[in-house]
């Protein structure tokens, strides 16, 4: 009965809407006999439906009533009522005005199946607004947002712009779900140039701030839809432009449901599944028949190496980057600024690394501070390398036997980037960058956030094709602990743009997984499952 009575509101119907309340009466006492108690139909259910009948009833006689006779048209005898109709009396004409609900449904069907042609005239013969209405209480702006007709809403929201006669509300809402405009654009399956252009459009109409938080039923926001998606666009556009109205929801749960308790980026990474382990890659000795080791031995005294020309002059602990540091002073070298020496000859090191090639044949020899009567050229090694890690390099080169090294190094993230530091900036030979990215990669997971961050923004500054796989993977990681990063104090230089660009990182890694569709992985539970980074 309840189908029948909505069929018949919907369509205009007055006859099977008087027909529908009449059933609805008369079942009520059957429905209390067969349900014995455990369910009645009382008077607070059919009375609102009765109510809802009866007053479409008395609109439809208001609307028949004011016609005239221009608003009407002329109907065949066979198509008039049998109840009009007198016996032994020849059929007349009559007239009758289509209802109003025709003209409407022209309007709903255009807009559903999106029929520009149409719309174009309807707008342009005023029968059609962006604030026209349906039963339910949606606009057309709704209604082609929720279809997915985007350039319809576009057209529309040029001709009735927002705040003008004719136009939608920027902040409407869905009566029974409360979800916004953004909530339904963020729950597209296909969001494109014109979605955007829409969900700009719609975001900077009125009231941003109610817009940015307005929660749905559930309790969440657009964002919490753009990360279920997942819709990096809109992630990555909120956080460039709405970063200081935003900041709390990046680090904190912006949801207040029961459902989902950690914080919104943190759900995003886990949605998308963890980085892979990195195969580990092996370091060959550079020189087998030159006992090259043999020349950074020093006697007993303290002396310098025999024949070695040239003085590194290295930090004693590595310098913490100045775009992730606490309040407080981090590092010892920072504190004293103690500054060691690490001989080598330069012959040697120089046919390890092209960038110490180029810049030894420009010194000059120099007295060495210490050592009396030795003379070398001083070459000073960036501060945020740790003179460890220098030495390792230096002992690589060497042909050292550099195994126990490597593997009390494969267990430190800190002295790891360092050694990544010291290869992109000195161009070190390969197999210790292929050593240091890998074992790197496997430890972010296990290293603090700030480390993750300190990770990302040197490789991407650095920009070497080489460290891609370190860059995909310190991206996920500096997402995923941002809200750590936060809750340990950390100041973060531009933190819209770092995040914002590890999140068109990860983006790129799922486009590429998908072939270049990132809805063929949200899509499916099987890709929703696949660890993305897995190559």
């Amino acid at each position: 009965a309840h189908q029948i009575h909505q069929f018949a509101s919907a369509r205009w119907l007055e006859s099977s809407a008087v027909l529908s309340r009449s059933f609805l009466l008369r079942a009520a006492p059957v429905v209390d006999r067969l349900e014995q108690g455990r369910m009645t139909m009382c008077a607070e259910t059919i009375d609102p439906v009765v109510e809802h009948a009866e007053r479409h009833r008395v609109q439809r006689e208001v609307r028949f009533r004011d016609l005239t006779s221009e608003d009407c048209i002329p109907v065949s005898p066979r198509k008039q009522p049998l109840c009009s109709r007198q016996r032994g009396a020849e059929p007349q004409a009559s007239v009758v005005r289509p209802p109003e609900s025709s003209a409407r449904s022209h309007v709903w069907h255009a807009v559903h199946i999106g029929d520009e042609s149409a719309i174009h005239s309807l707008v342009a013969s005023g029968s059609c607004t962006a604030s026209m209405q349906d039963l339910s209480g949606h606009s057309v702006m709704w209604h082609l947002v929720a279809w997915g007709h985007f350039k319809l809403a576009l057209f529309m929201l040029d001709t009735f712009p927002f705040g003008q006669e004719g136009s939608s509300a920027a902040t409407e809402v869905h009566p029974a779900r409360k979800d916004t405009l953004l909530h339904v654009l963020c729950r597209s399956g296909s969001f494109g140039k014109e979605a955007a252009d829409l969900f700009q459009r719609i975001l900077n109409g009125e009231d941003c701030a109610a817009l940015l938080n307005a929660r749905d039923k559930a309790g969440e926001t657009f964002l919490d839809v753009a990360v279920a998606t997942p819709n990096f666009w809109v992630l990555r556009y909120t956080l460039q432009k709405y970063w200081a109205l935003l900041e709390d929801v990046w680090c904190k749960s912006s949801s207040s449901s029961s459902r989902s308790e950690d914080p919104l980026l943190q759900r995003l990474t886990t949605r998308i599944g963890y980085p892979a382990v990195r195969p580990a890659a092996s370091l060959q000795r550079v020189t087998r028949h030159l006992d090259l080791a043999s020349m950074l031995l020093q006697d007993h005294e303290g002396v310098a190496p025999p024949y070695a020309d040239v003085a590194f002059r290295v930090a004693a602990y590595g310098r913490t980057p100045s775009y992730c540091a606490t309040p407080a002073a981090t590092s010892k070298a920072q504190d004293d600024g103690e500054i060691l020496t690490v001989f080598a000859h330069r012959v040697v090191v120089a046919g390890g690394s092209p960038v110490l090639f180029e810049s030894l044949q420009r010194c000059q020899m120099e007295q060495i501070p210490g050592f009396q009567g030795m003379q070398a050229c001083i070459f000073r090694v960036d501060s945020s390398i740790s003179v460890r890690t220098w030495r390792f390099v230096i002992h690589y080169i060497y042909g050292v036997d550099v195994d126990q090294e490597a593997t009390r190094l494969a267990r430190s993230a800190k002295e790891l980037l360092e050694l990544v530091r010291a290869c992109c900036m000195y161009s070190l030979p390969t197999p210790i960058l292929s050593f240091a990215e890998a074992s790197l990669c496997n430890l972010l997971s296990s290293a603090p956030a700030s480390l993750a961050l300190e990770v990302f923004v040197f490789a991407q500054e650095y920009g070497h094709e080489r460290l891609r796989a370190l860059r995909e993977d310190a991206a996920y990681w500096v997402v995923r602990g941002w809200h750590d990063l936060l809750c340990e104090g950390r100041q973060v230089n531009e933190p819209a743009c770092i995040l914002s660009t590890a999140l068109g990182m990860i983006e790129a890694v799922l486009r590429l997984r998908a072939g270049g569709s990132l809805s063929e992985v949200s899509t499916t539970p099987e890709a929703r499952n696949k660890r993305i980074f897995d190559r």
